[in-house]
């Protein structure tokens, strides 16, 4: 999964990308509060769960094996 992530504070591309998300794909500011693996079904438990993130952390590849 490649999805959006809460960029380090001093990313600057922070403050701009909030306004944006929030106005574009509003639900993806969730994800800069709390973690993919929290919108998993609660029957669902993987294997393996890894997180990466790119670009300052603006995104984030997850690895789910189950």
């Amino acid at each position: 999964i490649v999805d959006y992530h809460q960029p380090f504070i001093l990313h600057p591309l922070r403050y701009l990308f909030k306004p944006i998300l929030k106005r574009l794909e509003p639900f993806a500011l969730d994800l800069w509060h709390h973690g993919i693996e929290q919108w998993l079904p609660g029957e669902f438990v993987p294997q393996e769960l890894s997180k990466q993130t790119l670009f300052g952390g603006l995104y984030q590849i997850i690895v789910i094996r189950r």
